[in-house]
């Protein structure tokens, strides 16, 4: 049975929503702390052996190498994503209105391939590569590289806010220097 972590909340600007929205953010925060910080013996690691298939249309300009890795690459995205999902959900609300609502869906970790099938079939005038794997993933490895991935992903969206910031307080000391320059001439 595929993990799954669930996140969602309410983001917002001050006073935009009432206050009960914003502890529903709070609460769904400590829910997903609680459970990424959850001590080691608590989350059973697990390796699991999973069959996973993928497929590739090849068109005119691609080998049939190139159509196998791209085959092999969505088998083991399915495989992790078989394992562990983690499900995001963003609504910002300004001024009772939703300014922004989006999922995303994190996955990620290491796959380690026991077996290889490939098949290369003819649909119709299009060639399909076909592969088939028996593939090793650890849940826990799974689970710690979806949580660094997430922090990577959080860090990026607060560098970008720390950028524009950053522009902002440069434009405000340029009109001060500006106009302290006037006054002083």
């Amino acid at each position: 049975m595929p993990a799954a972590i669930r996140h969602s909340g309410t983001q917002s600007s001050p006073g935009a929503v009432p206050h009960r929205s914003r502890g529903l953010l709070i609460s769904a925060s400590l829910a997903l702390a609680c459970l990424l910080t959850l001590p080691p013996h608590s989350v059973q690691a697990e390796i699991r052996t999973i069959t996973a298939f993928g497929e590739h249309r090849l068109s005119d300009r691609e080998t049939r190498e190139q159509g196998v890795r791209l085959a092999t690459e969505q088998a083991k995205k399915h495989a992790l994503e078989e394992v562990a999902t983690y499900l995001e959900s963003i609504t910002v609300v300004r001024d009772l209105d939703v300014t922004q609502d989006e999922i995303r869906s994190y996955t990620a970790g290491v796959v380690i391939v026991q077996a290889q099938k490939v098949k290369t079939e003819l649909e119709g005038e299009d060639i399909v590569i076909k592969v088939s794997l028996s593939v090793q993933v650890d849940t826990e490895e799974v689970a710690r590289a979806i949580t660094l991935l997430k922090q990577s992903e959080d860090a990026r969206t607060e560098l970008v806010a720390l950028k524009h910031e950053l522009v902002h307080v440069q434009e405000e000391l340029e009109r001060a220097n500006r106009a302290l320059k006037a006054t002083t001439s």
